[in-house]
């Protein structure tokens, strides 16, 4: 499509239209209006007016031309739309690709975790040993646990290992003291929530078959009997 002058396109039009008669239509679409003019000796001629700028072709000339018929306000003002409308359209894109990648997870844990019962060895290579003592009237050695229990204030047990004891009533379980505040997080990678280790929160502590922990360390914050079956947990808002 040629660029053409204002009187370039009264030419065209003239040539078809001059000192005959014609008939006129005109419809609308999405914003654009379509004219036509028709003669019997010329044929048709036709123009679509998209916001001042005029396409204009005819049976005679069926090549389509056009021209700006705007003033330079209206391009101004045009620009300034299609520029406001970039900008939107760019915060969108921009929102909308942040909230793809934030990451939201709930903070509610409902599984429980199946912990082998191992035999307690110095050796950490026979560690494999899963054989319950003699004294030990159980059929299984797995046993389900709460991957996490909350202690009170923004403290939570986390179990990580499970032993037989000779005691019969009594398995042995290290666990990990964590920090809802602060040592507890949720991994994407794990899929799963996991409490940091550091040198003070590793502990010991003997747990009945019936899955209560009796604990007491001396500190006010860790101590009581605290349920280890599998139940649901939050973190507090």
């Amino acid at each position: 499509m040629k660029y053409a002058t204002f009187d370039e396109y009264q030419e065209a039009k003239n040539e078809v239209l001059s000192g005959v008669k014609f008939t006129e239509s005109s419809t609308v679409e999405n914003g654009a209006v379509r004219k036509q003019y028709g003669t019997i000796e010329n044929g048709t001629f036709y123009e679509v007016n998209d916001g001042g700028i005029v396409e204009f072709w005819s049976d005679k000339h069926p090549n389509s031309r056009y021209y700006d018929g705007r003033t330079k306000d209206d391009i101004i003002s045009s620009l300034k739309e299609k520029l406001s409308v970039a900008e939107s359209e760019k915060e969108k894109a921009i929102q909308k690709v942040i909230e793809a990648s934030v990451c939201r997870y709930t903070a509610t844990e409902h599984q429980g975790r199946v912990f082998n019962i191992y035999n307690e060895s110095k050796d950490p290579y026979p560690n494999q040993a899963r054989q319950a003592p003699a004294h030990i009237n159980i059929e299984s050695d797995v046993i389900e646990l709460s991957e996490a229990t909350y202690m009170g204030g923004d403290l939570y047990i986390i179990p990580m290992q499970v032993y037989w004891t000779e005691t019969p009533a009594l398995l042995k379980v290290v666990f990990l003291i964590g920090c809802g505040g602060s040592g507890l997080f949720y991994s994407p990678a794990l899929g799963n929530t996991f409490a940091e280790i550091t040198n003070n929160n590793i502990r010991t502590a003997y747990m009945t078959f019936d899955k209560k922990l009796y604990y007491h360390s001396g500190a006010c914050d860790c101590k009581g009997v605290y349920d280890l079956s599998p139940q649901e947990w939050r973190f507090r808002d």
